[in-house]
């Protein structure tokens, strides 16, 4: 009998599921841009790399800010989420992004962010 020596090589300072092409980390088909936004939203954390929702993921407390270039989410966060969707997102097009995108920051503000820090 002959000893079968595999090894995986996981890129290091990345998450092995993200590594692996596995888990939110895998190419995912939605029917809608709610279906997908809450996916989403339920995988945030893991997706900007985070212990939780930072509380100044939206940038801009305004209506008007979902117009705006980052769709009103602080910048770092807002292309995290772009990159995702383009990535994993294999059945969405850019304005399916974008609508995704501001289904996110509704839901968001809705919940209470931008939060603020207790003092």
């Amino acid at each position: 009998m002959n000893i079968i020596r595999e090894h995986i090589n996981f890129e290091r300072g990345v998450n092995p599921k993200k590594s692996l092409g596995i888990g939110i980390f895998s190419n995912k088909y939605f029917t809608n841009y709610e279906e997908a936004g809450l996916y989403i939203i339920n995988h945030l954390e893991i997706i900007l790399d985070k212990k939780s929702i930072p509380n100044n993921i939206i940038s801009i407390d305004l209506p008007e800010a979902k117009d705006i270039f980052s769709g009103g989410f602080k910048e770092e966060y807002y292309f995290k989420l772009q990159e995702y969707i383009d990535n994993y997102i294999k059945n969405f097009d850019e304005n399916d992004r974008e609508i995704t995108i501001r289904f996110i920051y509704d839901y968001l503000v809705d919940a209470g962010y931008p939060k603020k820090n207790k003092k």
